[in-house]
C-alpha cells in the first residue's frame, strides 16, 4: 500500500470535466491562495474571490481493472469544463471520497482493503496533507458519511455486511472503532452475488436523524440511527423493508415523499419508509 502526498512541480496542462473518468468526485469552494486566515470554504468571507477544487478518487489496482493513481485534485475554471490537475496522492483504491462539516478534512474509503484515510484540506490551495487511517473493522468499505454533529464517521463495510463509526478528532484526524453493527437477513436468489449482507450506501436521510442503508445482498433497506454522544449504532423505529427480489439496492436519493432507490439489476424504484415525526 502507498500513502504519500505526491509532490508536482508545476501545474499540469488543463484538461477538462468530460475528459475525467467516472470516480468519485467532490468539488469544494476554496479561497483563493494566499487568503490571509481563510480556515475553511465556510469561514472564509464571501468577498474574497474564491475557486473551485475537485477531488476525484479512483480504482488503481489490478484486481479492479484500475487505471488510476489515487486521490487527483484538480483546479476547476469559472467555466466548470476546464480542470488543471494541482496534486496527485498516490494510495490503493480511494473509491468514494467525503468532507467533513467544516470542509477542512476529506476522508477516503479503499475498496477491497480494510481500512479509511483522512486528509487536512489546506484552505488557501485545496492541496492535500496526509493524517493517517484506521481500520474499519471489515473487508471492501464502499461508502462513507460524516455525521451532522461532525464528531463521527460512518462506513458501510460490503463484504463484511456491517457498519462502522469511528469518531473524528478535533485535528482532522481518526479515531478506533467505535461500533460495529452487523445487519441481519436472508440473501437474495443470486447465488453469486447475494452471498449475505452487503452494505453498499450509508447516506444520512435529509433531516440527520437515520443512516438509510440499502443491501445489496438482502435485497433489503434499512434504517439506522446513530448517538452523537457516544457514536454506538441502533436500528430505526422502522429497522428495514424489502426490496424487490434480486434487484441487489446499491444507491438510495432522497425525494419527497419517497426514496429512489437505485439497483444492480432495477435501475429505479421507489420506497416509502415511515421515519418518525421529526423531534420537536
Amino acid at each position: 500500500m502507498t500513502s504519500h502526498a505526491g509532490s508536482l512541480g508545476q501545474r499540469q496542462q488543463p484538461t477538462t470535466a468530460a475528459a475525467v473518468s467516472r470516480r468519485a468526485v467532490i468539488a469544494l469552494p476554496v479561497a483563493a491562495a494566499g487568503a490571509a486566515h481563510a480556515t475553511s470554504a465556510v469561514a472564509a468571507p464571501a468577498a474574497r474571490r474564491r475557486r473551485t477544487v475537485a477531488y476525484v478518487g479512483s480504482r488503481t489496482t489490478a484486481a479492479r481493472e484500475g487505471q488510476g493513481k489515487g486521490i487527483e485534485v484538480y483546479d476547476v475554471g469559472p467555466d466548470g469544463d476546464t480542470w488543471t490537475l494541482l496534486q496527485t496522492v498516490e494510495l490503493d483504491n480511494p473509491t468514494f471520497l467525503a468532507a467533513d462539516r467544516t470542509r477542512r478534512y476529506l476522508y477516503a474509503v479503499h475498496g477491497d482493503f480494510t481500512y479509511v484515510s483522512a486528509y487536512r484540506i489546506d484552505p488557501g490551495t485545496g492541496r492535500l496533507t496526509a493524517l493517517g487511517h484506521q481500520e474499519t473493522g471489515g473487508r471492501n468499505p464502499a461508502h462513507l458519511a460524516v455525521d451532522p454533529s461532525n464528531r463521527f464517521l460512518v462506513v458501510a463495510n460490503h463484504s463484511s455486511g456491517t457498519v462502522a463509526t469511528l469518531p473524528l478528532r478535533d485535528d482532522g484526524r481518526l479515531g478506533p472503532l467505535t461500533d460495529l453493527l452487523s445487519l441481519p437477513g436472508e440473501p437474495g436468489p443470486h447465488r453469486t452475488d447475494q452471498t449475505g449482507a452487503k452494505p453498499h450506501h450509508v447516506p444520512f436521510s435529509p433531516d440527520g436523524r437515520f443512516i438509510v442503508v440499502p443491501d445489496k445482498g438482502l435485497d433489503r433497506i434499512f434504517t439506522l440511527t446513530l448517538d452523537a454522544a457516544s457514536g454506538k449504532l441502533g436500528f430505526g423505529p422502522v429497522p428495514s423493508v424489502p426490496a424487490r427480489e434480486a434487484t441487489g439496492p446499491r444507491h438510495i436519493a432522497f425525494h419527497p415523499p419517497a426514496l429512489r432507490l437505485h439497483g444492480r439489476r432495477a435501475p429505479l424504484d421507489r420506497h416509502r419508509i415511515p421515519l418518525g415525526r421529526p423531534a420537536r
